[in-house]
């Protein structure tokens, strides 16, 4: 019941509507409540009984880990994204100013690209 109730100021929104646990505030969640939730089920746990409410808080607990992971993996990708470069367009890189791990400032140039795509032009001759 501790690890339902640790989420109650985060369940309903300003204006009383039910907020869902995917949208919900984690910064409002009681961190003591939780604490205190996953220490007596640890010890439902060592005791070797199982009912009910030991196996619906070990659901609460599981689906809070579950969030916190998902969380986590978000965060890294953003982050993963961050450091990814792209080049504008496709091409071969033909020399590197910097080596992988290196930092690098904005707007920096990194490596020149050489573009092998077919460039056209229309030339006008005059004769005479």
């Amino acid at each position: 019941m501790l690890l339902h109730d640790s989420r109650h100021a985060a369940r309903t929104s300003r204006t009383g509507d039910l907020v869902l646990l995917d949208d919900q505030d984690r910064s409002l969640w009681n961190r003591d409540q939780i604490m205190e939730g996953l220490s007596l089920l640890q010890r439902a746990r060592s005791s070797g009984r199982v009912g009910p409410y030991t196996i619906q808080a070990r659901l609460s607990a599981a689906e809070r880990q579950l969030k916190q992971v998902e969380s986590q993996l978000r965060l890294l990708q953003v982050r993963l994204d961050d450091t990814t470069i792209t080049a504008p367009f496709d091409g071969y890189v033909v020399e590197r100013y910097v080596e992988p791990s290196e930092w690098v400032r904005a707007r920096g140039q990194l490596m020149p690209f050489f573009n092998f795509q077919p460039n056209y032009s229309h030339l006008k001759w005059e004769f005479g």
